[in-house]
């Protein structure tokens, strides 16, 4: 995610606020001079949470920030930047990298951040709103599922999970616990980029030969406050990762696979089943616990 220039209030919302006017259609002259500023949404949310306090529209979000060492930086950096938003933790196991996340998020808010090792401690912050996970891949779904237990909201890198149940057990403590969850989809998150695509397909620049494309982030704090899905919800998150968890299971069973169209489930195939979910995980860690 590129860095934003600066503090926004003017934010393009999600299409499913439905409470708000549709913006005008995209013609082919808007179509043309918008594609040059593709963009993404950073989600941030705000709801009643079970484990949480109650935050209005004009509280500030707390975020806590779970690996900094690669794209996480670049999560705190821009919360930070955010309207409405302040880091309140940054969380890695390696310790040494969480100094500099420190002193870099610093530089765009008024307080430094706290630095933890375990993320467990931040679980415990009823303070805290938001958790944004940019860990290794294994991590995803257990950090995603064990912060809607405890009634943070949720923005978590892709893919969503690190097996197929992984990303089922996400979806269900979403919805469990009422909280908001997204994957880092960004392009199809913002409007105007699903409007663009519609009309791509349905041919109003004609047959495309070469696109180049580049993204900007608006915001994904709307989706807390106004107690809504995102646009990049987890169900979708889910679908979309599920395919490459089906490829790979292919590929380690060396044949093709018969699923269900429902919901993607192997059928008739038990060696293939059986590489579903993920054997084992480490002790007090495993999500099944917490749906």
């Amino acid at each position: 995610m590129p860095e934003p220039s600066e503090k926004r209030r003017d934010v393009i919302d999600p299409p499913a606020l439905r409470n708000r006017a549709k913006p005008a259609p995209l013609d082919r002259r808007r179509f043309l001079s918008a594609s040059a500023a593709i963009g993404s949404t950073l989600g941030f949310f705000t709801s009643t949470g079970r484990a949480q306090r109650r935050v209005s529209a004009t509280d500030t979000l707390v975020v806590a920030v779970m690996g900094v060492n690669g794209q996480g930086l670049t999560h705190a950096r821009n919360f930070a930047l955010q309207e409405g938003a302040e880091v309140a933790y940054i969380c890695d196991v390696d310790e040494r990298v969480i100094p500099r996340a420190i002193e870099e998020t610093a530089k765009h808010q008024k307080r430094k951040p706290v630095g933890v090792a375990d993320f467990r401690r931040v679980l415990d912050d009823r303070s805290v709103d938001i958790i944004s996970i940019a860990t290794p891949n294994h991590w995803h779904a257990p950090a995603t599922i064990m912060a809607c237990a405890a009634g943070k909201h949720v923005y978590v890198e892709k893919p969503c999970s690190y097996s197929a149940e992984e990303g089922e057990l996400a979806i269900q403590a979403a919805r469990k616990y009422e909280r908001v969850v997204q994957m880092g989809n960004q392009r199809r998150s913002r409007p105007l980029i699903i409007e663009a695509i519609k009309k791509i397909h349905d041919g109003v620049i004609g047959n495309v030969m070469l696109a180049r494309t580049w993204y900007n982030n608006p915001n994904f704090l709307d989706s807390i406050r106004n107690n809504r899905r995102s646009a990049s919800d987890i169900e979708g998150a889910h679908q979309s990762t599920l395919l490459c968890h089906l490829g790979n299971i292919a590929q380690r069973t060396g044949r093709p696979l018969q699923t269900d169209p429902s919901n993607g489930h192997i059928l008739g195939d038990t060696e293939a089943e059986q590489l579903w979910g993920r054997e084992e995980y480490r002790e007090g860690f495993d999500p099944k616990v917490y749906v």
